[in-house]
């Protein structure tokens, strides 16, 4: 004979398994259909994003997101920690999966503030022509420096600075289409330097966090020598893809000068 309280359990057991069981039948009945919404927290470079997933019907998830996101893609349910560190329009897509259905939904917004830069510290630019040891040519993109013997058509097209040394004032920047010396950089690209007295001061390149500077700057392809060694020195340039940065000059010898460069990330 079942007692009372066995009873009783049993039919509470029997009431949440029949409970649960419709509410799973439901959620699978239900259509399939990709749903987001989103917030922004915060401006860039610092911008986070707080996403609900709104789906219906799906068994797993496929998101995606635009340039300037610390992450491209992403699988779960919902994604945490993403952070936007490029200001203007920035896309989210997402894919709803249920075997083999799909659905997706996809929301343009807009990143307030102001974009991220790239920071390359201690930089040493050789002051010697055909060095074996401290190269000429820098690109951005690669964060690599050529030596004048490497230069090849593999990496002539990456190639944004070359740097013309002394052991006198006459020393200066420019791009790789525009350099004195007899290297020719395949495909070289056409970076506008300005050397001389482009009224970008000292302070305004330490205190740069983001582009907001830099946005703002013109610059011209003066075809100028820097006309000082009274360091630090600022020289201003803007690459062929229109990535503006600057160039702080801070150590100088007969070997190397030693330099920090902040240019825009995107």
């Amino acid at each position: 004979m079942i007692s009372k309280i066995k009873y009783a359990l049993i039919v509470l057991a029997i009431t949440l398994y029949s409970c649960d069981s419709s509410e799973t039948a439901d959620k699978e009945g239900e259509p399939l259909e990709a749903k987001f919404s989103v917030e922004i927290e915060g401006e860039a470079p610092n911008a986070v994003l707080n996403l609900t997933n709104e789906s219906t019907g799906a068994s797993s998830y496929e998101w995606s997101f635009s340039e300037g996101s610390s992450d491209s893609t992403s699988i779960e349910e919902i994604p945490n920690g993403i952070t936007v560190d490029k200001a203007g329009d920035f896309t989210i897509t997402l894919k709803a999966v249920s075997g083999t259905e799909e659905s997706s939904s996809e929301e343009t917004i807009t990143i307030e503030g102001n974009s991220a830069i790239l920071e390359i510290k201690d930089l040493e630019f050789s002051q010697e022509e055909g060095s074996s040891e401290l190269g000429r040519f820098y690109s951005i993109s690669e964060n690599e420096m050529y030596l004048d013997t490497e230069i090849d058509e593999e990496n002539g097209p990456n190639i944004d600075l070359f740097y013309k040394g002394s052991n006198s004032p006459f020393i200066f920047f420019e791009g790789p289409k525009d350099n004195f010396d007899d290297i020719v950089v395949p495909n070289a690209k056409e970076t506008k330097v300005h050397n001389y007295e482009n009224g970008f001061e000292v302070a305004s390149f330490d205190e740069m966090e983001d582009d907001a500077v830099l946005d703002d700057l013109t610059v011209i392809n003066d075809d100028n020598a820097i006309g000082t060694l009274d360091f630090p020195a600022i020289v201003t340039f803007e690459t062929e893809e229109g990535k503006k940065g600057a160039i702080k000059l801070k150590a100088i010898n007969s070997t190397r000068v030693l330099v920090d460069i902040k240019v825009q990330k995107y």
